[in-house]
């Protein structure tokens, strides 16, 4: 069974995904990130974040962040998640969740076009 690194690299990958990220879709974005959830127990939230590091929102919305701006960094994990997120590469980190514990981010860029459209992530809690 694939991990949720491959899983996420495959929806990032996705024409649907990548072309309503590039539309600034939010109805559709929303649907493929439920989608995703829907089919991954054990994930907290997957969520994508614009060109531009505005983490636009995610599924399901009470595990995700809204319209927040990465580019003014509050705590280590925004600056943790910034970093991934600018590099616009692949990658995965631990850290730790506004509401408290710790979790696995999975980070994967999304490109439409051949231009860099953002990115989604997906929080996995540890124990």
């Amino acid at each position: 069974m694939p991990t949720y690194a491959v899983r996420l690299r495959r929806l990032a990958a996705s024409a649907v995904l990548s072309q309503a990220m590039a539309a600034m879709d939010h109805e559709r974005v929303m649907a493929a990130l439920k989608k995703f959830y829907d089919e991954n127990p054990g994930i907290h939230s997957i969520q994508w974040v614009s060109s531009g590091c505005v983490n636009r929102s995610g599924y399901p919305p009470a595990n995700s962040l809204a319209d927040f701006d990465f580019n003014q960094p509050r705590t280590e994990k925004d600056a943790a998640l910034l970093k991934a997120l600018r590099s616009q590469a692949s990658t995965s980190f631990d850290g730790e969740l506004y509401e408290g514990g710790k979790a696995r981010f999975y980070v994967e860029p999304v490109h439409s076009g051949g231009r860099y459209v953002g990115a989604v992530y997906v929080i996995r809690l540890l124990p």
